[in-house]
């Protein structure tokens, strides 16, 4: 079990994490970040107890092996956007990170809604990076992206669709259920807050393009601008868990459990 005068968290990679960073930043000894890319690694450490909070997409929560678990405050991962070459009505190749998780089922439901096409093929292609290489190498003709991967994928002349999130929690603290209410929870929640009301301050865009130059390992330029794009969506969504957009996710997983119009082949 980690010692609780340090928090450990599991998080996945990327600049959604730039909170996080902001109180490593303030409170080196306080806080430990570990990352993983996959969803089992991070409920095994949580369930080992061998970290203390995860940041998780809501999805994550209802599956067999998150007893216990505690959503106790919100997040988000910024704005996920689908993006498609010109190809993409006609042949329909979607690269998701899983064909059966959150993210991807936010697209699923967006196609659904807002475009007449055929039926579909959704490609595995794991995180981000993955997605932007399958559509850079013409392995598939859409996929959900985020930032700083939208934007390079604009650069390269693919089309943005549409936002996909909106309306929609993707991210949320978790504890363990019987220890949402510990002081060092409640402490882990008003330092998240405080992060926030430092981005927001005058000197908020500055030490998120430094935070963002010192994790994610890449110039001043390209840092800049993820932290614009992430520091406004970080701020809105702030600390409180938002039931209604909580629940909407769990209302798409159930969409997709039993409406048959789905149109993708898994």
């Amino acid at each position: 079990m980690p010692d609780v005068n340090r928090i450990h968290v599991m998080v996945f990679p990327g600049a959604h994490n730039l909170p996080l960073w902001v109180i490593q930043h303030v409170c080196p000894d306080l806080l430990e970040i570990r990352y993983t890319k996959s969803r089992d690694e991070q409920f095994v450490a949580f369930q080992n107890r061998s970290v203390h909070i995860i940041h998780t997409a809501p999805d994550n929560l209802w599956m067999a092996d998150a007893e216990g678990c505690a959503p106790f405050m919100g997040g988000t991962v910024g704005q996920l956007t689908l993006v498609a070459n010109d190809k993409w009505e006609q042949s329909e190749r979607l690269a998701v990170d899983n064909p059966n998780s959150g993210f991807a089922l936010l697209a699923y439901r967006w196609i659904d809604q807002y475009m007449d096409v055929g039926k579909y093929e959704a490609i595995p292609m794991g995180g981000t990076d993955g997605r932007f290489a399958a559509l850079k190498n013409d392995l598939a003709d859409a996929a959900v992206m985020s930032a700083p991967f939208t934007q390079m994928c604009v650069d390269l002349g693919f089309r943005v669709l549409g936002r996909v999130d909106e309306g929609v929690a993707t991210m949320a603290g978790v504890c363990r259920a019987h220890e949402i209410e510990e002081f060092w929870v409640q402490e882990y929640k008003a330092l998240y807050r405080l992060a926030l009301e430092l981005l927001r301050g005058d000197s908020g865009l500055s030490l998120a393009t430094k935070l963002v130059q010192r994790h994610m390992d890449m110039g001043e330029s390209m840092a800049a601008a993820i932290a614009g794009s992430m520091q406004e969506p970080m701020i809105q969504a702030g600390v409180e868990l938002r039931e209604e957009e909580f629940n909407k996710a769990r209302e798409i997983r159930g969409w997709f459990t039993s409406n048959s119009s789905v149109r993708t082949t898994l």
